[in-house]
């Protein structure tokens, strides 16, 4: 009885720090969604290493600035080095949130995820901040079937539908946009959406009290 009382007391600081400090990314029994949610000020990024086997993916940065990361990674690298890694990953739907992320590292990312099976993509709460570059001659664009932004913001006014579209293949079914900022984009600089099947802008109060669908 009084080893067990000892190993109950030294357990219990494990138990304590277990309940004030979770684990920032949790992964459910099949593999299949995982979800993280990194709010700490200086949070453990390679947490997120335990979704590669997960089909569906949900990352939220708690608001942080990710510019930091350009030090660390090579956002103009040649995505076609991780072709092969990237093609094995399971992810089909990803969503991304609540960040600052530069135009250049958001441009990266999308390089490397040309390569995966990714279908749908989200991305909330994010501001974009910068230019975004053009399309290298060599790069493939994603082949989602789904897009939805809501309450993005970016750094280059009306044009930025136009500069998103060009690292997107004309396949795209699903088009959902949401509390855009700035609300309006040039019609003229849009390319057609020839597969589109369905285009939501009804929540952008820039676009009218009823806004569209």
């Amino acid at each position: 009885m009084e080893r067990a009382s000892c190993l109950l007391l030294l357990l219990l600081p494990l138990v304590h720090v277990s309940a004030t400090t979770p684990e920032p990314c949790e992964l459910d029994d099949e593999d299949f969604r995982c979800v993280c949610n990194f709010s700490e000020p200086q949070p453990d990024w390679s947490e997120a290493f335990q979704c590669v086997s997960a089909v569906e993916v949900e990352i939220r940065a708690g608001g942080l600035n990710l510019e930091p990361f350009l030090k660390r990674v090579d956002a103009d690298a040649d995505p076609r080095q991780y072709a092969d890694t990237v093609k094995a990953l399971r992810v089909r739907r990803l969503t991304v949130g609540a960040a600052q992320v530069p135009a250049q590292l958001l441009v990266g990312a999308l390089r490397v995820l040309a390569y995966s099976r990714l279908k749908e993509l989200t991305l909330e709460d994010l501001k974009i901040t910068g230019t975004m570059p053009p399309l290298p001659l060599e790069a493939t664009g994603l082949a989602l079937s789904s897009l939805r932004l809501r309450n993005v913001s970016w750094a280059t006014g009306r044009s930025w539908l136009a500069e998103l579209q060009q690292w997107l293949k004309p396949g795209l079914k699903v088009l959902s946009i949401a509390q855009a900022h700035p609300p309006a984009f040039s019609c003229e600089q849009v390319r057609a959406f020839p597969a589109l099947t369905s285009l939501d802008l009804s929540d952008n109060p820039g676009l009218g009290e009823r806004g569209l669908i």
